[in-house]
């Protein structure tokens, strides 16, 4: 078949009786096919050949299987077109490959966990490509885990870019072994800063909201800001806190989702926040939450009086509720998870083995274990190994 192909012999193709090139091409394009020998007449006249001659027929479309000619298996494509000098030749000059051979998977290298609301199949299998990835395991709620693979200097920008979060999770932090979990409120577990939608009832907002972003940056004292804040509301009635909680409270996407499981789990749960626990109640009861801390607001006759009752919980109150939890159970950070966004959630959340920065200020991301910017809440639960079944895929595989 070398031979014919090298020779430049000519074959109709299909039923056009369109005359292409026995070339690499034709083998390529018709690689599913049967090749029949028939008679045709010698060039320049003269006698046909027979039937079964070294010359080629007509090509026919057939069931794919073995193609043989002449009794001898077909060449490889790559070598249609050469002579066996040439392929000898070639084979003598050929580079040796110098590329070092990639070392066996071990059961306890760090996965690689990608995570987002709708993450397309061409990106997930680009990453999986970039990365080397060797498998692909769903995980649910939009995660993946990337079994196999390798860090790569372009693999938080394409992650960015695609609104993706990714996270290096190690093999021993299984699922299983989470005891306690903890979580600040606002702009967590709910949408909204509730000081700041009292302020918008109180015509302050503005005011109010410039206050609460630079505290939760870290850039002024959380106790005297939360204070200077609440003077702001002095005198709005009671009933414009059941008016936030009733219509402007909303669960950040997939937190019931979380709870429920966690409880499901056997997980305890822990709600510490600097906002008032006319909210964190309630949040408690929706939930089914453990154990709260918060803020009590002043109330005279009705009205907010501007104050604050007791101390304030910042973020030293904050870590010490969550510290007191540790060790009335005795556990180890690695059993334990807390979830925050502002700089007045970073004490507690260094107490946990596993720190997670949603939606979060820059400061936070930093010192997180984990940063969560695109998934919704429930993600943070692939960031550990998980102890059931899961569905497992190649790398090639739709998804």
């Amino acid at each position: 078949f070398r031979h014919l192909a090298s020779d430049g012999v000519y074959a109709h193709v299909g039923e056009g009786e369109r005359v292409v090139r026995l070339d690499s091409m034709l083998l390529t394009r018709f690689r599913d096919v049967r090749f029949r020998q028939e008679a045709r007449p010698r060039r320049g006249g003269g006698r046909p050949e027979r039937a079964g001659s070294i010359a080629p027929g007509r090509i026919r479309r057939e069931a794919p299987r073995r193609h043989r000619i002449a009794g001898s298996r077909l060449h490889d494509r790559r070598d249609l077109g050469r002579t066996p000098c040439r392929i000898a030749t070639e084979a003598r000059s050929a580079p040796v490959n110098t590329r070092p051979s990639r070392p066996p998977e071990s059961p306890d290298d760090p996965a690689l966990v990608v995570q987002g609301p709708d993450i397309q199949t061409r990106t997930l299998k680009e990453l999986a490509r970039l990365t080397e990835a060797s498998g692909i395991e769903g995980l649910g709620g939009g995660g993946f885990r990337l079994r196999g693979a390798r860090p790569h200097p372009e693999l938080a920008a394409r992650c960015q870019q695609a609104r993706i979060d990714c996270a290096w999770v190690p093999a021993t932090r299984h699922l299983g072994a989470l005891r306690l979990a903890a979580f600040d409120m606002d702009s967590t577990l709910i949408t909204i800063e509730c000081i700041d939608e009292l302020a918008d009832f109180a015509g302050r907002r503005a005011e109010v909201s410039a206050i609460t972003e630079a505290a939760m940056r870290g850039e002024l004292d959380y106790p005297a800001s939360l204070r200077r804040r609440v003077a702001l509301l002095a005198g709005l009635p009671v009933s414009a806190l059941e008016s936030v909680w009733r219509e402007r409270v909303r669960l950040s996407p997939g937190a019931e989702t979380l709870l429920a499981r966690l409880r499901r789990m056997g997980v305890e749960t822990l709600l510490v926040s600097g906002g008032f626990t006319f909210f964190t109640d309630r949040l408690r009861d929706r939930l089914r939450i453990d154990h709260t801390r918060s803020n009590v607001l002043g109330v005279v006759d009705g009205h907010l009086t501007g104050e604050v009752v007791g101390e304030v919980v910042d973020a030293r109150a904050k870590a010490a509720a969550l510290r007191s939890r540790i060790e009335a159970r005795g556990l180890e950070p690695s059993a334990v998870l807390a979830v925050g966004d502002g700089a007045n959630d970073l004490d507690m959340m260094a107490l946990a083995g596993v720190s997670v920065a949603w939606r979060a200020k820059p400061k936070v991301r930093e010192r997180a274990t984990h940063a969560l910017d695109h998934a919704p809440l429930d993600a943070v639960l692939n960031l550990y190994t998980p102890t059931g079944e899961v569905a497992d895929l190649r790398a090639d595989d739709e998804v």
